[in-house]
């Protein structure tokens, strides 16, 4: 249901991720990230150990935390899907 926003928010941060610049717009700091640039406005975007983030099934919440606190306002919270109901929900004017 939320498709409409995810070419400028993101569900969670990963370690590894393909990111548009609306959602690096919305980004707090990444300056720890190596961001390349892809091309037609895509950039990969990959954390700088990549071992804290894929040697375990799970990253530790201390690497999830960081990775958070960096993406900042381009994740996907409620409140953002809250103030942006899908086109196709909204009565027309």
């Amino acid at each position: 249901m939320n498709h409409h926003l995810l070419d400028r928010y993101v569900p969670d941060v990963h370690g590894v991720q393909v990111l548009t610049e609306a959602h690096l717009e919305r980004a707090n700091d990444l300056q720890d990230w190596r961001i390349t640039d892809l091309g037609s406005g895509r950039h990969l975007v990959e954390a700088p150990d990549l071992a804290r983030w894929y040697e375990h099934l799970v990253p530790e919440p201390d690497t999830l935390a960081k990775g958070r606190q960096d993406f900042g306002d381009m994740i996907l919270t409620a409140e953002t899907i809250a103030e942006n109901p899908p086109p196709w929900l909204t009565p027309p004017a």
